[in-house]
């Protein structure tokens, strides 16, 4: 668990101070993936690191959005299961993760508020952006063995 937050942090740092370009060789490697499975852990403050993560990644699609289907990560995000987390994350406890799902939501997602209660969350909707995502080369949650033959297949790994 150790060696995947320290993942998880170092990739929240490449997304930050990262180019666009760098952070769609992120995408391009699936690492998507892995911050939604990290952002799932009981580690309140790696559950943050992720959606910093995510969230940066969001920013960068919508820098290189030059299409009318808006954000080109959109799509990845859904693959695997972003949307999903969001979801699950507005029901969290912790006011700060709970707080960050909800801005995610409604920066990208084009939430809005309802008014039939305070803590309501945002409806989410999306628009396909035509991107398929590639075989994925990072993922936290993937077993010795199959972290090794994704090694073996790529050159790109972490």
């Amino acid at each position: 668990f150790d060696v995947k937050k320290e993942a998880c942090w170092a990739i929240s740092n490449a997304t930050t101070g990262g180019t666009t370009a760098q952070t769609r060789q992120f995408i391009e490697r699936a690492t998507v993936e892995g911050l939604v499975a990290m952002a799932r852990c009981a580690d309140n403050k790696i559950v943050l690191v992720a959606l910093e993560a995510l969230e940066n990644i969001l920013k960068a699609g919508e820098e290189v959005a030059d299409t009318p289907a808006g954000n080109v990560y959109i799509d990845w995000f859904d693959d695997y299961e972003g949307i999903e987390l969001l979801d699950e994350l507005q029901e969290h406890k912790n006011e700060q993760i709970y707080n960050r799902a909800i801005g995610i939501v409604e920066q990208f997602f084009d939430g809005e508020e309802e008014a039939a209660g305070e803590n309501v969350a945002p409806t989410l909707s999306t628009g396909k952006a035509g991107v398929t995502a590639a075989t994925p080369q990072f993922a936290f949650g993937m077993s010795m063995a199959n972290q090794q033959q994704q090694a073996n297949a790529s050159a790109f790994a972490f």
